[in-house]
């Protein structure tokens, strides 16, 4: 899907931070409880420092709760993706802030946002349509012996 400037619709109703690495803790526990991954303290402030590629949260009660980020940047286009809220805070639009905060720094890097979802993940495409995306190309997924998807 992409988003270009003249469609973008931000929709931001919880405070977005952009994540910095005095947040390498938080990160560190995010990856661990949501998302089963192990990651260590050091690299969560590696990848902190990272600058090109910005992570947002909302935090609320000393935690990540919701995210997203921009994986790459060239001046044509920023992929954004690892759009994720905890499961029992889902539907109260925090990844919908989160979604919009990363567009939103994508289209000032890039001439257009775009992102990888699954054409079932209908809670996610109905956030990303709401933000402006919309279908660029199909794509066949095919998963040969990474656990990721998109």
């Amino acid at each position: 899907m992409v988003c270009r400037p003249e469609d973008f619709r931000p929709s931001v109703r919880h405070p977005v931070v952009r994540l910095r690495p005095e947040h390498a803790e938080l990160l560190q526990r995010f990856y661990a409880s949501a998302l089963g991954s192990q990651m260590t303290p050091e690299e969560a402030r590696e990848r902190l420092e990272e600058q090109d590629k910005p992570i947002f949260a909302v935090l609320e009660g000393g935690r990540i709760v919701s995210m997203a980020l921009i994986y790459a940047s060239l001046p044509e286009v920023s992929l954004v993706g690892g759009v994720f809220t905890a499961p029992g805070l889902r539907g109260r639009g925090l990844a919908t802030s989160v979604a919009s905060e990363a567009t939103r720094a994508a289209l000032e890097r890039s001439a257009v946002a775009s992102l990888i979802v699954r054409d079932d993940n209908e809670p996610a495409l109905r956030i990303y349509r709401r933000l402006g995306y919309r279908v660029h190309r199909r794509l066949k997924w095919l998963n040969v012996g990474v656990s990721l998807t998109p």
